[in-house]
C-alpha cells in the first residue's frame, strides 16, 4: 500500500498564504479592468484641454454649425451675440475636466461606432497652434455619461465629467438662440449716464435718474432722496436678463404690439452705444407666459417675466425718504 505523507503544519499554511495572496492579486486586476483602469487608466485617458488655451469650439449636428470664439472681452456666438457665461463655463469645465469610465464594450463597440459616425455631435476645439477633433452622443444607458469617439480612432469610449451630474453631450445640442446671452442691460457705473421709467398712461409718476460729472445721481422732481432705494434699484439692472428672444412670427408679432401704446418703457444711456437700450414693455403673453418687450436699437422681440419686470417698474415717490 503507498504511503500517504502528511504534510506538515507551516508549510501547509505558507501554500494557502501564497494561493490566496495569488487569487487576491488576480480579483483586483479583473476588478480594476472592469471599471476602466487599469491599461486604460484616467491618468493615461484624459479628453481634457488646457481652457485658458482655447480659442474656437466649432459645433456641427444634423448639418447645422454652431461657432463659439474667443474675443478680447467676451465670447461670441456666431459672432453676433455674447454668450452665456454659464453656459459657457459648463462647456469648459466639461472639456478641461472630462475623463475616460470606460472603453465600448466589444459587444456594442460596432453599434456606438455607427451611432457616433451618423448622428453624433462633430465638435473641433482649436487654440492659436492645436486643434482637437472628436464625436460625441448621448449614453441612454447612464444619463451621467456620453459616448465619445476621437478623430482618427475606431475604439469609441464612455466619458464623464467627475463630480458632476448629468450628459456632458447636451451642452453641445444647443443653438445659436440657446448659447446667446441673456443680459439685457450691460452698463457699469462708470458709463452709466441716464435711467429713466415712464409710464404714457400715468405720466406723473415717470422716473428718471441722472448722473453728474462726480458720479453722484439725482432723480428729477425729488427732492430729499432716499439714496440707500436709489442703490438698491440700481443693482437691480444688473440682474435684468431676458427670460427668451422670440424669433418665430417675430415681425407679425411686433406690428400688432406697435398699434398700441406701451405700458411702460425703460429707457438706459450709456456712454457706449453699445450699454445704451430702450425697453418697451406691452401686453401679456400666455403661451410661453410672460410680458412681451421691444428691444429697441436692436428691434428684438423678448418675453421677460414679470417679476423681473415688477422691480424696475417704480415711480418717482419710491425714490422719497420717508420722514
Amino acid at each position: 500500500m503507498a504511503t500517504i505523507k502528511i504534510m506538515k503544519q507551516p508549510v501547509r499554511i505558507k501554500l494557502f498564504s501564497a494561493l490566496f495572496l495569488l487569487t487576491g492579486v488576480a480579483a483586483i486586476f479583473i476588478l480594476l479592468k472592469d471599471v476602466g483602469y487599469g491599461k486604460h487608466a484616467t491618468t493615461d485617458s484624459k479628453i481634457s484641454l488646457d481652457s485658458a488655451s482655447i480659442q474656437h469650439i466649432t459645433i456641427t449636428l444634423d448639418s447645422q454649425t454652431t461657432q463659439l470664439n474667443k474675443g478680447n472681452r467676451t465670447w461670441m456666438v456666431n459672432g453676433k451675440f455674447a454668450i452665456r457665461p454659464n453656459l459657457l463655463q459648463l462647456m469648459l469645465v466639461g472639456l478641461t475636466k472630462a475623463e475616460i469610465k470606460r472603453p465600448v464594450s466589444a459587444e456594442n463597440k460596432n453599434k456606438v461606432t455607427a451611432l457616433l459616425r451618423q448622428k453624433g455631435i462633430k465638435v473641433q476645439v482649436q487654440g492659436n497652434d492645436w486643434q482637437k477633433q472628436f464625436l460625441l452622443s448621448s449614453n441612454d444607458n447612464d444619463p451621467n455619461s456620453s459616448y465619445y469617439l476621437e478623430e482618427g480612432s475606431d475604439e469609441p469610449s464612455i466619458i464623464y465629467v467627475p463630480g458632476f451630474s448629468g450628459d456632458m453631450a447636451n451642452l453641445f445640442k444647443m443653438d445659436e438662440a440657446s448659447w446667446r446671452s441673456r443680459a439685457l442691460f450691460i452698463s457699469t457705473p462708470i458709463s452709466l449716464q441716464k435711467i429713466a421709467v415712464s409710464y404714457p398712461a400715468f405720466k406723473s409718476s415717470n422716473v428718471e435718474i441722472l448722473w453728474n460729472a462726480d458720479k453722484t445721481f439725482r432723480v428729477s422732481g425729488v427732492k430729499n432722496i432716499d439714496s440707500s432705494k436709489v442703490i438698491n434699484y440700481l443693482a437691480q439692472f444688473e440682474q435684468v436678463n431676458v427670460d427668451q428672444f422670440l424669433y418665430k412670427n417675430k415681425t407679425r408679432i411686433i406690428d400688432s404690439l406697435l398699434k398700441n401704446p406701451p405700458q411702460a418703457i425703460i429707457e438706459v444711456l450709456d456712454l457706449d452705444p453699445k450699454g445704451s437700450h430702450i425697453l418697451s414693455i406691452y401686453g401679456e403673453c400666455k403661451k410661453p407666459k410672460g410680458l412681451y418687450a421691444i428691444v429697441v436699437p436692436e428691434n428684438e422681440l423678448v418675453l421677460m417675466k414679470p417679476e423681473t419686470l415688477f422691480r424696475l417698474l417704480v415711480r418717482k415717490d419710491f425714490f422719497e425718504k420717508k420722514k
